[in-house]
């Protein structure tokens, strides 16, 4: 089990922020809007993940603890697929102690960070939950599941050209639909200025390594888990070359998994080649 650390109890920010750490770029979760708890940023390089339901937090903790230790061929693979993992920091929020769990920051070197939250199935509920839960997540991104087997819970694009940084969220991402969300992906990319192919090529490149892993494994199925798109959009123009280093798409979001399922995670497949052949279709055009 990963060390636990209580830090100095001074903070700042009206006392909602502990020291040394700032609100983080998130895209999807909770944020630190009415009263919510979000994941914050430390000046050490990681982000900070609250765990807002015990169960589910212990659920996502325990995921990320025993993948740690497993070093057979799937468990070695999936783990290049997710953030590293540093253990869970007891923080004080609110006058309230909350424990985080710590991930690696993956636009720590970022000057301007892109990051879209994709979220994968148009399954969103594991099974064996309650009704009403399985209810209200048929609910939500009704067309964009039904269409494209996952949704987009929102994103956050820099300009390559300017300050300007865009945030799109939950509300907009509910209403995308077949012809709307394909444009989303676009404007994520930067493609008014002009699409950069290397962009799309470098994202399919990592895409395709995840998807090529759900083709054989059978240790997993996940509900509720995201792929995040990462990129850094300084100096990107149409033409531009890429850093490999600089394009990340990475699972996350672990609290719903079910192991030991032994059958293929169509319901994630699915979803994945959807959004695969979105980026090839716009090499395409």
């Amino acid at each position: 089990m990963a060390e636990k650390v209580v830090p100095n109890d001074n903070q700042n920010h009206g006392n909602i922020l502990p020291k040394n750490t700032t609100l983080f770029n998130q895209v999807g979760g909770h944020d630190f809007t009415n009263g919510s708890i979000g994941i914050l940023k430390e000046n050490s390089g990681c982000i900070l993940k609250p765990i807002i339901n015990a169960i589910k937090g212990k659920k996502e903790i325990g995921f990320y603890e025993n993948l740690s230790v497993r070093n057979n061929a799937v468990h070695t693979e999936l783990k290049s697929f997710v953030p590293k993992y540093l253990g869970t920091v007891d923080l004080k929020v609110n006058d309230k102690v909350v424990t985080f769990i710590r991930l690696e920051d993956l636009t720590d070197e970022f000057l301007k960070p892109c990051v879209m939250d994709v979220k994968m199935g148009a399954q969103t509920w594991e099974p064996n939950c309650p009704k009403n839960k399985q209810i209200a997540e048929d609910a939500k991104y009704i067309e964009s599941k039904r269409d494209f087997g996952f949704c987009i819970p929102g994103f956050i694009v820099h300009s390559p050209t300017s300050n300007r940084c865009l945030k799109f969220g939950k509300d907009f991402g509910r209403n995308l639909n077949k012809t709307t969300l394909p444009a989303a992906l676009k404007t994520f990319l930067n493609a008014d200025n002009g699409l950069n192919e290397n962009l799309v090529l470098t994202f399919l490149k990592k895409l395709e390594r995840i998807k090529r892993w759900f083709e054989t494994q059978k240790n997993y199925a996940f509900y509720s888990s995201s792929i995040l798109l990462v990129y850094d959009a300084d100096g990107l123009t149409s033409k531009s070359t890429v850093d490999d280093s600089m394009v990340k798409a990475v699972m996350i979001d672990f609290a719903h998994v079910v192991e030991d399922t032994n059958v293929l995670d169509l319901n994630y497949l699915n979803g994945l080649k959807n959004l695969i052949e979105i980026f090839r279709s716009f090499l395409a055009t």
